[in-house]
């Protein structure tokens, strides 16, 4: 990513990787969170569509622990345009986390992040690991990219992998299924 786009979503450029040789000046660090990105499609998108709803799962990079940096799974979803996006992205939430068998979950509320909206965040928990923190974004951030009230979800798909559940029940169908008829006597 670029640092204009990082700076523009009020991430800090310095923690960063930065590649040796970038392809060019848009190429300059790998990213740390898929939001900024999502945030710019919203932007370039803005005026041909109002109501947007987006994905990506890619990996994100984190600075060197070991030999090698710091690989991590992430989802990120952007809802823009609907009524009350936020509730569609906390729905969003509810629903995966349930499809993947974590339930359970207990919300507590992000206020001290310059990224988020302070009244408007939450964190998801699951056994007392964070599972995503979804809520509208800072409305500085929102008239940084021309945008108005955006809400989107962050997940990192690592913590929520290592607690999802892969047995799922079924039933198995009647050995004698129904007869149907219609007799009129």
């Amino acid at each position: 990513v670029s640092k204009e786009l990082m700076a523009k979503a009020s991430y800090e450029v310095r923690g960063m990787l930065h590649l040796q040789n970038p392809l060019n000046e848009e190429m300059i660090a790998m990213r740390t969170s898929l939001l900024p990105s999502l945030l710019e499609i919203a932007f370039e998108n803005r005026e041909r569509e109002n109501e947007m709803r987006l994905f990506e799962i890619a990996k994100v990079y984190y600075p060197k622990t070991g030999d090698l940096p710091d690989e991590s799974l992430e989802l990120g979803a952007l809802f823009m345009g609907l009524p009350e996006a936020w509730k569609v992205a906390k729905g969003f939430v509810e629903h995966a986390l349930f499809e993947m068998g974590l339930g359970e979950i207990k919300w507590q509320r992000l206020e001290n992040d310059p990224f988020w909206h302070p009244g408007r965040t939450v964190q998801a928990f699951v056994g007392g690991k964070l599972m995503a923190t979804l809520g509208e974004i800072n409305p500085r951030l929102a008239a940084n990219f021309k945008l108005e009230r955006v809400a989107m979800v962050d997940m990192p798909l690592g913590a929520v992998f290592a607690q999802a559940t892969t047995a799922k029940r079924y039933t198995p169908l009647p050995s004698y299924p129904p007869a149907k008829r219609d007799l009129a006597v």
